[in-house]
């Protein structure tokens, strides 16, 4: 586009050892000055071109999108554009809006692909169109484009279910640079950015092709002046996950990435009616507690259930400090962000009944009992390794599915066992700064153990505790899965820093997502929901169920979970 209103279409012809050919076609003569353009591929032989001029129009141009490999005409040489595309050329737009009161500076346009169905159904895809203009507004144009061929063997484009979005003040300045990215399952995006030095992230929410809603996120100051130009792409690190990369020109470039997946993250979470929370070593590590790798040598002697036998001052001494490490610790910032997600209604879709109960679980292998001082969860616990903030009697500890553990230490142990039903049934605290002294039963007196699975740990006592909150979660889940399958429910799966070394958790996360997508498919019906796994971990957060639409419905963050918990709520 030139600034006399004039819209050009070039073809270049570069081959080796051989001299360059430019053909050119004159599209418009408008008198309006041309400021920007986008051009977007809408099938294997058409483009669309997105033109934006200093009225404030934009103006829709169907153009070939194939060239031929000789030109058409061999008997002189080909100067003509017609002579190289195979389509006829536009005289005028197919289609023309406003989009601005005055200057649209810059324009970015991507096509919405419909599913099969869709297609099958003969719906058209849409196409959709955001700007930026001298106004400061952001507008966001949609419509669902239909290729007709005429029976002069010409093509036609028309354009219904049209709708125009114009979000007012949406920056301090004119809007120099913009940009759409993302995808109808993963989310929409909008980077801009104009001579007030900031880049803004923008959301589309979509409810229907004709209602979709422009969100601000969040924004960051750059140190680029005079920025007339922004673009942005999807990149895939070598670690896994992706990134948004964008790049602002004006004095100067710079170039800035974002981490698309926490959109996507809050996005989801917004939709959701159920949330799992399952969690591993990663979430407790955040708060400065250590994780099984970063243990001492000691540490499997100390989860030994022998060893309280043969060395019951130093197996309590070391359990004693970890209980006063739980208690003392605070938690991390993330868990009071999921304290309110799920109860001071940020969440708002979040639908919990007398059915159902809570609309939040947390399913965990810590046993820091951090969670427990969250208001939302009460009993809505599953601590699959115990609590270690808690002390029973170990007087069942020397018993196996009823029977006596084989042994001379075993046998000496299970001569004095107690039979009082308090033993077996109570939990207590203790004085954590009583380090000389042995941690008695409260009823017994015999010496106590944490109230924490260990090592081929047959403690029935513990286990029934365990197996107690285990048998509520399944009971919810189960429940839960019904009314995704049958009822149009949106289940996520939040799963915050399970790594690979211990990986109960992981696995739960991956099953329940696995079984609600294998479900959802076999029902066939319309009236099934969503599932969504959003997996958290710096490292491991790559998804390894395959099929059912797994790839679509989950959802990778590779940083550690306070962090992430911290961006997903600054985005909600």
């Amino acid at each position: 586009g030139d600034s006399d209103g004039g819209l050009h279409l070039f073809v270049v012809s570069e081959r080796l050892e051989q001299p360059k050919t430019i053909a050119a076609h004159m599209l418009s003569t408008d008198s309006r000055p041309i400021l920007c353009l986008d051009i977007v591929r809408i099938s294997g032989e058409w483009l669309v071109a997105c033109v934006g001029d200093t009225s404030g129009q934009v103006s829709l141009w169907l153009l070939p999108g194939t060239i031929r490999q000789t030109p058409a005409s061999t008997s002189k040489p080909a100067t003509a554009c017609g002579d190289y595309l195979s389509g006829e050329l536009p005289t005028s737009p197919f289609f023309t809006y406003t989009a601005h009161q005055c200057g649209t500076n810059c324009i970015s346009a991507l096509l919405e692909i419909g599913s099969p169905a869709e297609h099958m159904a003969g719906a058209g895809s849409t196409l959709l169109i955001c700007s930026g203009g001298d106004d400061e507004a952001i507008s966001l144009w949609s419509g669902v484009l239909s290729l007709v061929c005429a029976n002069d063997d010409s093509h036609e484009l028309s354009v219904t279910r049209s709708n125009l979005i114009r979000r007012n003040q949406a920056s301090s300045s004119a809007l120099k640079g913009i940009k759409l990215v993302g995808s109808k399952v993963a989310g929409y995006r909008i980077y801009a950015a104009g001579y007030d030095q900031r880049i803004a992230l923008w959301s589309i929410e979509t409810k229907s092709v004709e209602e979709r809603g422009l969100v601000f996120r969040s924004s960051t100051p750059v140190d680029i002046s005079d920025i007339n130009c922004l673009d942005a792409m999807i990149i895939h690190p070598h670690k896994g996950g992706k990134m948004d990369q964008i790049s602002i020109g004006g004095e100067g470039l710079e170039i800035l990435s974002s981490d698309p997946s926490l959109s996507e993250a809050a996005r989801a979470l917004r939709g959701a009616n159920y949330i799992l929370i399952t969690c591993g070593a990663g979430m407790s590590a955040d708060s400065g507690l250590s994780t099984y790798e970063c243990m001492p040598e000691e540490y499997r002697e100390i989860c030994d259930p022998s060893m309280l036998v043969t060395d019951t001052a130093r197996f309590q001494n070391v359990w004693r400090s970890f209980t006063s490490t739980y208690s003392e610790t605070k938690p991390h910032s993330g868990y009071e962000i999921l304290d309110r997600w799920c109860s001071q209604g940020k969440l708002q879709n979040l639908c919990g009944d007398e059915g159902i109960g809570s609309p939040c679980w947390v399913y965990s292998s810590n046993v820091d009992g951090h969670f427990r001082r969250c208001s939302s969860f009460g009993n809505c616990v599953c601590e699959i390794h115990g609590f270690g903030g808690q002390w029973r009697c170990a007087g069942a500890i020397g018993q196996d599915q009823g029977s006596n553990r084989k042994g001379r230490i075993w046998e000496e142990w299970n001569s004095s066992r107690s039979t009082k039903k308090q033993c077996s049934s109570t939990t207590f605290s203790i004085d954590k700064d009583a380090a000389d002294e042995v941690i008695g039963c409260k009823h017994c007196g015999r010496p106590a153990r944490p109230n924490v699975l260990l090592f081929h740990d047959t403690d029935e006592n513990v286990l029934r505790d365990i197996s107690q909150q285990r048998e509520r979660y399944q009971e919810w889940e189960a429940r839960v899965e019904d009314e995704v399958v049958s009822n149009g429910k949106t289940l996520v799966i939040l799963e915050l820093g399970c790594g690979l070394n211990v990986p109960a958790v992981r696995e739960e996360s991956e099953e329940v997502f696995s079984d609600c997508l294998k479900r959802i498919k076999s029902a066939h019906s319309e009236r099934s929901g969503v599932v969504k796994l959003i997996r958290i971990n710096p490292r491991d957060a790559g998804v390894s169920v395959r099929g059912d639409g797994a790839e679509r419905h989950s959802i990778s963050i590779y940083t550690r979970a306070e962090e992430a918990l911290n961006q997903i709520d600054a985005l909600l």
